[in-house]
């Protein structure tokens, strides 16, 4: 499957060839940009709001401030 579909399939045969990879004692590219969309994964102030409600909020206030 390609990257266009948005799979899970296509990232589990990103992390299964980065694991692969891995046992040559590198950190693979594939891996890393994995790891970072996992980590780095942000949302917009709207969408936050629906999720978590006043949490958001008061989160964001704070962040502000």
């Amino acid at each position: 499957m390609d990257k266009a579909t948005g799979t899970k399939s296509y990232y589990i045969q990103m992390l299964q060839q980065a694991v692969k990879e891995l046992t040559k004692g590198e950190i693979p590219i594939e891996l890393q940009r994995i790891i970072n969309g996992c980590i780095m994964m942000q949302m917009t102030a709207t969408a936050g709001i629906k999720k978590h409600g006043d949490r958001a909020v008061e989160a964001m206030f704070m962040e502000f401030c």
